[in-house]
């Protein structure tokens, strides 16, 4: 089954509060996933569930075995006070008779980031353990089929649906996740009453992926003030479609350039966004180099994300053209990392002076990440990794960090 076995393993022993929840974009496996573990579920997508649940949370949730899983519990938010009462009780030692309760006793999970943070905040803070789940990553991929290509990757994303059901039209799947999530979902919750210049910025977004926002030029670009797109921007990365990279921050080097980078958390809405109309030309395209990037770039964040790694990521670059792409950082370990679309020839990563002096007297490790090839050493502190062994290795790295 293809679901993302690198967060499960951290849900199924988790023995922290009393809720999980699992919160991410449509599409990306989150019913699935909540499924495998096991136990008593309510899916409010089903209409006659969630108007019940909406109507008399108590009755929805009477005699259902724990763990109890709740899914797109964002259609009921009235279900969450009936489940702050229940961690009341049990808190308290209210039990049902002698029956030792399981730990977690309700597992979450939530589609609409907009509208599970206004719900999760008012009623369950302090009571809940929150998991982010982004579509499979490279490394989830290819552990399921190891001859998949990046080509592929780039094309279908970390859509489930579109590798167990290879029948379904990309284009087609993708042109519709846009117009029913982020068109309407995102648009719908956020507010916003634009959907064309929204759609726009969207599109904008994408053909400047890996570069620098300048949020003035892409509002002169949509016909919408700066202010706004700045704004339509965190609504993007709330709902998990993008992120902004920002640049390493430090008050010890004024020569940094302050503006973020922006990478889609999902190659094949990125791909569909840009336009492309086949999967055996994108490598051949101009944007090539951009979109290996950001696959880099979003199999980061699911690494940091999927198995809740304590890291920040950010890049690195001054006024006088020293660059990095990508700076891994935990509080003992820091890695850098240049992203290649080649695979033979490579050159290692040489660590600009002024990243040297800022982080004086720590260990900096440093590699290049291809396409494919094989693992080698390319200097005494660089080394070439494939983009399939990029999570193991990190994982390694930062091994002291994960929970």
């Amino acid at each position: 089954m293809w679901i993302n076995r690198d967060l499960l393993r951290l849900l199924q022993p988790y023995q922290g509060l009393e809720t999980c929840a699992v919160l991410g974009a449509r599409q990306v496996g989150k019913s699935t996933l909540i499924q495998f573990i096991g136990g008593s579920l309510l899916s409010l997508d089903d209409l006659q569930l969630r108007n019940r649940a909406k109507q008399d949370p108590a009755l929805a949730l009477l005699d259902r075995p724990y763990p109890i899983l709740v899914d797109e519990f964002q259609y009921a938010p009235e279900l969450l006070s009936e489940i702050k009462l229940r961690i009341d009780s049990y808190r308290q030692g209210v039990v049902r008779g002698n029956e030792e309760l399981p730990l977690p006793l309700f597992f979450l999970s939530g589609s609409n980031q907009i509208e599970v943070d206004r719900s999760l905040r008012e009623t369950l803070a302090g009571r809940i353990s929150l998991f982010r789940l982004h579509g499979l990553s490279v490394h989830e991929i290819l552990a399921h089929a190891p001859d998949t290509t990046v080509s592929k990757i780039l094309w279908q994303g970390g859509f489930p649906q579109l590798y167990t059901s290879p029948k379904i039209r990309v284009i087609d799947y993708i042109t519709d996740y846009i117009s029913t999530f982020v068109e309407k979902d995102i648009a719908r919750s956020a507010g916003i009453e634009k959907l064309d210049e929204f759609l726009k910025v969207l599109q904008l977004l994408a053909a400047r992926v890996a570069e620098l926002v300048n949020f003035s030029s892409l509002g002169n670009d949509a016909g919408v003030a700066a202010k706004t797109v700045t704004e339509w921007t965190q609504v993007l990365e709330r709902a998990a479609i993008v992120e902004l990279l920002p640049v390493y921050s430090s008050n010890l080097n004024n020569r940094l350039i302050k503006t973020p980078k922006v990478f889609f958390l999902d190659s094949g809405l990125l791909v569909r966004l840009q336009g492309h109309l086949s999967e055996t030309t994108i490598l051949a395209t101009a944007q090539a180099g951009h979109l290996f990037e950001n696959l880099v770039l979003s199999e980061a964040a699911k690494l940091r994300d999927h198995f809740k790694l304590p890291i920040t990521l950010s890049y690195w670059r001054t006024k006088e053209g020293e660059e990095v792409d990508l700076i891994l950082e935990s509080s003992t370990e820091i890695l850098f990392v240049e992203v290649k679309l080649a695979i033979q020839n490579v050159t290692p990563l040489v660590i600009p002076n002024s990243a040297r002096k800022l982080f004086l007297g720590r260990e900096l490790k440093s590699v290049v990440i291809t396409p494919g090839g094989s693992r080698q050493r390319l200097s005494d502190s660089c080394e070439q990794i494939p983009i399939q062994e990029f999570t193991e290795y990190a994982r390694e790295l930062f091994s002291s960090e994960v929970i």
